[in-house]
C-alpha cells in the first residue's frame, strides 16, 4: 500500500509528476551556476579544481536526476495515465537538460588543451557569447516555470540569429592566419559548444508553445504557426 501512495502522491506530499518537475527545474538551476561560475576562466589556460570538480559532480548529478524524472513519470502513469503527454514533454526536455550540462562541463574543460591564453580579443568574445547564453538559460528557467508562450517563443525566434552570429566570429578565426593551430581549433571549439548549448535551451522553451510532435523542430514554419496561434489567442 505504501508503495502505491508513494506513486500516487510523492513521498512528501507532492504528486510524482510535481516531483519529476521540480527535479527538472533544478537541472536548469544547476546549469545555470555551473556556467555563471566558469564563465569568466572560459580559453584563460588557467587550471582551476575547484571548477573542473564543480563541473563533474554538476554533470553526474544531471545524470542521475535525468534518470530519476524517467523513472518517477513513468511510475505515475502506471496510476494516471491521462498525463501522457505531459509526461513526455517533461523527458524530452529533461534529456536537453542533461545534454546541456554535458556541454558545459565540455566548453569550461577546455582550458586544458591550452598551453598558453587565446588572444585577449578572442577570449572577451567568447566570454560575452557565454553570459549570453547564459542569460538565455536564465529566461528560460522563468518562461518554462511560469508557462510564458510569449516568452518561451521569443527564446525559440531568437535561435537562429544567435547562432548566426557565433558562427560568423568562427569562419573569423578560420580565416586569422596569426592565430596558432592549437588555440583556433579551441577557440572554434568553444563556440561551437556555445551553439549546442543555445539549441538546447531554444529546445526546452519550444515545449512551451509547440504541440509535443513539434518540440526539438525550430522550422520556420512552426515558429511562424506558433507566433500567429499566439497572436489569435491574444497572449501577447
Amino acid at each position: 500500500m505504501f508503495e502505491v501512495l508513494k506513486a500516487l502522491f510523492g513521498s512528501d506530499g507532492r504528486t510524482l509528476l510535481e516531483e519529476a518537475w521540480e527535479r527538472f527545474l533544478g537541472m536548469l538551476d544547476a546549469a545555470a551556476e555551473l556556467l555563471a561560475r566558469g564563465a569568466p576562466a572560459v580559453l584563460g589556460a588557467e587550471q582551476d579544481p575547484e571548477l573542473r570538480d564543480l563541473a563533474r559532480s554538476t554533470d553526474k548529478e544531471s545524470n542521475r536526476e535525468e534518470r530519476e524524472i524517467r523513472k518517477l513519470l513513468v511510475e505515475h502513469l502506471a496510476f494516471d495515465p491521462a498525463h501522457g503527454i505531459p509526461c513526455l514533454v517533461l523527458m524530452s526536455v529533461a534529456k536537453d537538460a542533461e545534454r546541456m550540462v554535458d556541454e558545459c562541463r565540455a566548453l569550461l574543460a577546455l582550458d586544458a588543451e591550452l598551453e598558453a591564453p587565446v588572444p585577449e580579443a578572442y577570449r572577451t568574445e567568447v566570454r560575452e557569447r557565454v553570459q549570453a547564453v547564459l542569460e538565455v538559460l536564465r529566461r528560460v528557467r522563468t518562461v518554462i516555470a511560469e508557462r510564458d508562450r510569449a516568452g518561451a517563443l521569443a527564446v525559440v525566434e531568437e535561435e537562429k540569429p544567435f547562432n548566426a552570429a557565433v558562427a560568423a566570429v568562427q569562419k573569423h578565426i578560420l580565416a586569422d592566419a596569426e592565430l596558432d593551430l592549437r588555440r583556433g581549433v579551441t577557440t572554434h571549439q568553444a563556440l561551437a559548444g556555445i551553439i549546442r548549448i543555445r539549441a538546447h535551451l531554444g529546445n526546452i522553451a519550444s515545449a512551451v508553445v509547440m504541440p509535443v510532435h513539434r518540440i526539438d523542430f525550430a522550422k520556420q514554419r512552426y515558429v511562424d504557426e506558433a507566433r500567429q496561434d499566439l497572436e489569435d489567442s491574444g497572449a501577447e
